[in-house]
């Protein structure tokens, strides 16, 4: 899996960092101080060390191998999204398994992937699920309904810890259409569904707070390092080698080499 894209080493490094930390330290810091001047490790817009789907890998891996487990993840997750999809669509077993290839790795993934945007490749993968979950719980009723909102809270929070919120919002507009689209025609259990959605609304909105709040505070201080526009700027070496037991050159192994 090719590993494209000039941000890529930027882009990855809260998960590189928060890996080589705890393999050196035992721990993960709230900050890193071994980029530019600075900045928050957790509460980073950019940061998705809280999604264990994505930075599991980087916390037992080299940044390079933990990248291509981590998109394999994902495109595999985003195949079982559609699959899924499929079902609280009520699609047929072929039906079902078309959706399911097409939404695993589709070309807009790729694109990203290529490109390096690790964490917008990442996100989309929860998207199938987001609506599998919510059109479960449009449609059934019970446990099942119970089950299929906890999918779509899941679902929805680790889209908005993915260290990217571009996905989060044509996801929440598409999903208040297809409620608002369901709901005002003929439902057997309108009352029932609307509390199950307002109740997964507000889990979501609390839970992805641990988000929602940092990124608003540090939305202004988001820039990419001066020297990423420098050009003839490559960054082939960064995240090769991170904490090392002196320090003495650590700052350097985080910028656009």
């Amino acid at each position: 899996m090719a590993q494209g894209g000039r941000e890529i080493a930027y882009l990855t490094n809260s998960g590189v960092i928060a890996g080589d930390m705890l393999q050196s330290f035992g721990g993960i810091p709230l900050w890193n101080p071994l980029i530019g001047m600075g900045e928050p490790l957790v509460e980073n817009p950019f940061s998705f060390v809280l999604n264990p789907l994505m930075n599991g890998p980087f916390l037992l891996l080299d940044r390079v191998t933990a990248v291509k487990v981590a998109l394999s993840v994902h495109v595999l997750l985003g195949a079982w999204g559609g699959y899924a999809w499929g079902h609280t669509l009520r699609l047929g077993a072929v039906g079902r398994l078309t959706l399911g290839v097409l939404l695993g790795g589709f070309g807009s993934m790729a694109g990203l992937v290529a490109e390096g945007f690790f964490q917008m490749a990442s996100s989309l993968a929860y998207v199938p699920w987001v609506f599998a979950g919510l059109y479960g719980v449009l449609g059934s009723t019970g446990q099942a309904r119970r089950r299929w909102g906890g999918v779509l809270i899941v679902a929805t929070v680790l889209m908005m810890l993915a260290g990217t919120f571009w996905y989060v919002l044509p996801t929440a507009l598409s999903a208040a259409l297809v409620v608002l689209i369901t709901l005002s025609g003929p439902h057997p259990d309108r009352r029932a569904t609307l509390v199950h959605l307002t109740i997964a609304a507000v889990l979501i909105v609390l839970v992805g707070a641990v988000r929602l709040l940092p990124t608003a505070v540090h939305a202004a201080y988001v820039d990419h390092p001066v020297i990423y526009i420098t050009p003839g700027v490559t960054h082939t070496e960064i995240g090769a080698r991170l904490v090392i037991p002196d320090n003495s050159d650590a700052e350097t192994t985080y910028h656009y080499t």
